[in-house]
């Protein structure tokens, strides 16, 4: 018997992440080496940030920069 698949987490990218914050993205790299937000590596050099760890760090809901 097959288990379902868990879903995804809703990842976002560290420009999406700074543009929500109104950042740099510099600044979320930063922020990532330091361990103030959480992130997962994709390959070597790719981040993505959850963003229910966004909104923890914001204190809010952070939606779609645009």
């Amino acid at each position: 018997m097959k288990s379902e698949p868990r879903p995804l987490p809703d990842l976002i990218t560290v420009s999406e992440a700074a543009a929500s914050l109104r950042v740099t993205p510099m600044t979320i790299r930063r922020m990532v080496e330091r361990g103030e937000l959480p992130s997962t590596r994709v390959g070597a050099k790719i981040i993505r940030i959850p963003r229910t760890a966004l909104n923890r760090f914001a204190g809010t809901e952070v939606r779609n920069a645009q």
